[in-house]
C-alpha cells in the first residue's frame, strides 16, 4: 500500500480571481502530489504530478499550472509516496485573472504513468525505454503503460486507453548525459494508434551537455503539443540515442494532459 496523506489546506478561500497557479516543490524523496479544490471532505482533484523531475536529484521544482480558480476556492494538497518518513513543502503562488492575463480554456492536468509497485525503489518513477546498443536506432514502440501493484489500469494516464480526451499532451523525458557523450544527441517520438500502426505526432531532438543530468521535465521542460484524439487513444514512444552507452542511452518519459 502506498502512504497517502489526507487532503491538507493549503489556501482557506482565494481572495481573487487567478488565471493559474505556480506550484512549489522541495522534498527529499519522490512522490505523487494532487491539488484539489472543494470543502473539506468533498475535495475534488483538479492535479496530479511527481514532485521530482523524472530521474532527478534535484529536489527543487517549480510548474505552472494554467488552471484558472475563482475567489472563494478553497485549495488543498495531498501526496502519495512509499515512504512514511519523509519531508516534503509544498507552496501555490496565484497569478491574478486580468487584462493581461485572461483565464485558460483548462480544468485538469493529468500526469503518468506512474510505477506504483509496492516498492520505495520504484515507487513514482516513470517508464523506462532501453534503445540498445546500436547508436542512432529507433527503439521498438513502447506502449505508455505500467502494469503494477495494485492492479493494471492504477494511472490517470495510461497510455494503453486513455481515459480521457485532452486538448493539450506533453511529455517530459529524463536521462543521465555522462562526460565522455556530450554532443550525443536523443531523439524521441510520440505516436497515437494500434500496436502496427503508429502513428507519429511529435519529435523531440536535444544535444546532451556532458557532466550533468538533462531533463526535459518541470515547468519549461514539458514539450506540449495540440492533441484531437478521443478517449480511448492508445498512446506509444520510441527513442533513440547516438552512443549506445549503457549509462547514457536510456529514457524516462512522463505523460501530461490538459482538459
Amino acid at each position: 500500500t502506498d502512504y497517502r496523506d489526507p487532503w491538507v489546506e493549503i489556501v482557506a478561500s482565494v481572495p481573487e480571481d487567478w488565471a493559474g497557479f505556480y506550484i512549489h516543490f522541495q522534498s527529499d524523496e519522490r512522490a505523487i502530489v494532487q491539488v484539489a479544490l472543494g470543502a473539506a471532505g468533498s475535495e475534488q482533484r483538479i492535479v496530479i504530478m511527481p514532485t521530482f523531475r523524472n530521474n532527478s536529484s534535484d529536489r527543487r521544482r517549480a510548474m505552472f499550472v494554467p488552471i484558472p480558480i475563482l475567489a472563494g476556492e478553497r485549495v488543498s494538497i495531498n501526496l502519495m509516496a512509499r515512504t512514511s518518513n519523509s519531508s516534503y513543502e509544498i507552496g501555490i503562488t496565484g497569478m491574478k485573472s486580468g487584462p493581461d492575463l485572461s483565464n485558460f480554456p483548462f480544468t485538469h492536468l493529468d500526469c503518468g504513468p506512474f510505477d506504483l509497485s509496492d516498492n520505495s525503489s520504484l515507487y513514482g518513477y516513470p517508464l523506462l525505454i532501453d534503445p540498445g546498443a546500436v547508436p542512432n536506432t529507433w527503439s521498438p514502440w513502447v506502449e505508455m503503460r505500467i502494469s503494477s501493484y495494485p492492479g493494471d489500469r492504477n494511472n490517470v494516464i495510461d497510455g494503453s486507453s486513455l481515459l480521457h480526451q485532452y486538448k493539450y499532451l506533453g511529455v517530459s523525458l529524463g536521462c543521465s548525459a555522462s562526460a565522455y557523450t556530450d554532443g550525443a544527441t536523443r531523439e524521441t517520438e510520440v505516436a497515437y494508434g494500434p500496436a502496427g500502426g503508429e502513428v507519429s505526432v511529435v519529435h523531440l531532438k536535444d544535444l546532451t551537455n556532458g557532466g550533468d543530468d538533462m531533463y526535459w521535465g518541470g515547468e519549461s521542460g514539458i514539450a506540449w503539443f495540440p492533441w484531437d484524439q478521443p478517449a480511448g487513444t492508445r498512446v506509444s514512444i520510441r527513442h533513440r540515442e547516438s552512443t549506445g552507452s549503457p549509462s547514457d542511452r536510456n529514457v524516462e518519459p512522463f505523460l501530461y494532459g490538459l482538459r
